[in-house]
This record gives C-alpha cells, sequence and structure tokens, in this order.
C-alpha cells in the first residue's frame, strides 16, 4: 500500500463526506424557509439567501461525487495495472 493508495482513498472519503454535508445542508435549508415567511411571501433578502444556499450545497454535492468517482477511478487504475 503505497501514497498512491492512501491519496486514492482519501479522495473517495472526502467526497462521500462532502455528499452527505452537502445533502444535510440542502435538507436544512429547505425545512427552515418556513418560520421566516409570511403568509403572503417571503422578503427578497430571504429568498435571495435560500437561492444561494440552494445553490452552494447542490454545488458540494456535485464536487463530492466528482470527487468520489476520480478517487475510485485512480484506485481502480492503479489495481488493473499490469505488474
Amino acid at each position: 500500500m503505497g501514497k498512491r493508495t492512501f491519496l486514492n482513498a482519501s479522495f473517495v472519503f472526502v467526497g462521500v463526506w462532502a455528499v452527505i454535508l452537502g445533502v444535510l445542508w440542502n435538507l436544512l435549508n429547505y425545512e427552515d424557509e418556513g418560520p421566516r415567511c409570511t403568509i403572503a411571501a417571503c422578503s427578497q433578502s430571504t429568498l435571495n439567501w435560500y437561492w444561494f444556499v440552494a445553490e452552494a450545497s447542490t454545488a458540494t454535492v456535485v464536487i463530492g461525487t466528482v470527487v468520489v468517482i476520480l478517487g475510485l477511478w485512480l484506485s481502480l487504475r492503479r489495481a488493473n495495472k499490469p505488474q
């Protein structure tokens, strides 16, 4: 087990945590919408904040997924390499 194996496992570990945290952040954002908004509507600054959090948490999930795929690809490429 070398440095590359540790690096690949680190990519997968960090990517999985980024996906989990992004999903939780997104769910907490949607759960929080109710109390701040009145029956008529939310203020523009509140809506802007919710959109920012929704976009940032979605980007975190996408980047985490890309990092997991990269780590798995590097691990499989290393494992299938003839020695």
